[in-house]
């Protein structure tokens, strides 16, 4: 409404003295105020003027203050104060159940009736502003999670497109479960030449928008480096090196884990620089376990401790698997987390299954570990050497 629009105010009562100066009283008060002397004819005037307020008289021909407030409520939340001679606790109790905001009895103090207007209107007044504020914030809230389901899509669409390999030699598989809230992880793999081929996996600190972000901008660096035939790519160690000069934390207030895998398919030679990221999973044809340890920090702490890069050769019927800690750290109702010891017991278990059922299996042990929508997200990369 606008600030200079006087609010409206409709009077009913089929006692026209008193009609008359009630209105008087309201009008000088600086109201709007419309009359009416029964309530079917109350009734059809507000749907036409859409009152601020109605104050009305319970006893009337036709349809009496009870059936009026009852109608009123169909078409409009009007608030409206019954005025009556009526006195009994249950009269007002039933008008107030109707709909009702207050009840004023006959006479009427005027000073009082003006204080009871006016605090009545004060609060529809404050109500409408509140629900006005509250629709924007639901406008708001669906634009920003459009805009956030927007952003994991980009994600999304930064992940493997497909499991079909075009190296030789290899299998692989992923399976990537994002969190109610958009989050920081992301992975690849692809190849370098005809016989070499990259798989990494990075969780940046924490969650939303920030968070993601900065794994996209991971994600779009190598890529660039990647279509520039960039030497970088072949050596581990120093891609994490140049990550963590690009991406300081003093700058973005955010770091990250990271494990940069190298395969070459062909002789089976395989580094990688593992950034306090959780331990890669190698597990031999023979069911025996090597774990890909962190060697440096993290990544966006200025080599704070030095990052390492290590080799080990693999043989025909290898897996190797890369996860994020979303995995391990999914908790139970019971505040359990699915663990290290678990998953590492589970991939040795099942490491004769295809790279397939294995990741399905895994799912499968997942979700019935943890109930409902994960707190983080859930990524994971296994590939099988042939």
């Amino acid at each position: 409404m606008d600030s200079t629009e006087k609010e409206k105010i409709l009077v009913i009562d089929d006692d026209k003295d008193i009609c008359y100066l009630l209105s008087l009283l309201l009008t000088n008060s600086g109201y709007d105020v419309t009359q009416a002397f029964n309530g079917v004819e109350g009734l059809e005037i507000a749907k036409i003027i859409k009152p601020d307020l109605v104050i009305t008289d319970i006893e009337m021909p036709g349809l009496d203050g009870y059936q009026f407030c009852a109608e009123l409520q169909k078409i409009a939340e009007t608030p409206v104060i019954f005025l009556s001679a009526k006195q009994q606790a249950q009269d007002k109790i039933k008008g107030l159940n109707l709909g009702g905001i207050d009840y004023v009895t006959k006479p009427f103090e005027s000073q009082e009736m003006i204080a009871r207007v006016q605090s009545q209107l004060r609060i529809r007044s404050l109500s409408q502003k509140l629900l006005k504020a509250n629709k924007e914030l639901i406008l708001k809230q669906n634009k920003l999670e459009d805009d956030l389901k927007a952003a994991a899509e980009i994600q999304a669409f930064l992940l493997p497109h497909s499991t079909s390999s075009s190296i030789s030699n290899v299998d692989v598989g992923w399976k990537f479960v994002p969190s109610e809230n958009i989050g920081g992880d992301i992975f690849n793999i692809f190849p370098l030449n005809k016989s070499t081929f990259v798989m990494y996996m990075v969780d940046v600190s924490g969650h939303g928008v920030p968070a993601a972000l900065i794994a996209v901008a991971v994600s779009q660096l190598l890529q660039n480096q990647r279509l520039s035939n960039s030497a970088l790519l072949s050596t581990p160690i120093n891609v994490v090196q140049e990550l963590d000069n690009n991406f300081s934390f003093d700058l973005l207030r955010k770091y990250f884990t990271m494990i940069y895998v190298t395969i070459d398919s062909e002789n089976g030679v395989m580094k990688y620089c593992n950034a306090a990221h959780p331990p890669g999973l190698l597990i031999r044809k023979n069911k025996e376990l090597i774990l890909l340890t962190p060697g440096g920090s993290l990544v966006g702490l200025n080599h704070i401790v030095p990052f390492q890069e290590s080799s080990v050769q693999l043989q025909s019927g290898d897996r190797l698997i890369l996860y994020t800690d979303g995995l391990t750290e999914s908790m139970n109702i019971k505040n359990i987390q699915f663990g290290h010891e678990h998953l590492q017991k589970f991939c040795v278990e099942c490491k004769d299954q295809s790279i397939d059922d294995f990741l399905e299996t895994l799912m499968e042990k997942l979700h019935s570990h943890h109930e409902g929508k994960f707190s983080d997200d859930i990524a994971v990369l296994a590939m099988d050497y042939h």
